[in-house]
């Protein structure tokens, strides 16, 4: 059985509010260099890519706060 289903894009509307999740530079730093950890064992070619990057820009979805890593990362 074949489920038929057509998009219709005119039950959507562009949203002038745009929602932005709060992160804290030092989170994203954080997850940067977590990044970097498992690179170096895993892709060393990415890894040598990436490594001198000294400035992280969040995705657009994020707005970047000053603070510290969040209180509930675990942090080995």
């Amino acid at each position: 059985m074949t489920r038929q289903f057509h998009f219709d894009s005119s039950k959507f509307r562009k949203s002038s509010n745009t929602l932005k999740l709060p992160v804290t530079i030092e989170q994203v730093n954080y997850e940067f260099r977590h990044l970097l950890k498992k690179l170096k064992s895993r892709d060393v070619n990415q890894y040598d890519r990436i490594k001198k990057i000294d400035k992280i820009d969040a995705h657009p979805l994020f707005k970047t706060t000053p603070g510290a890593i969040e209180f509930w990362e675990i942090i080995s």
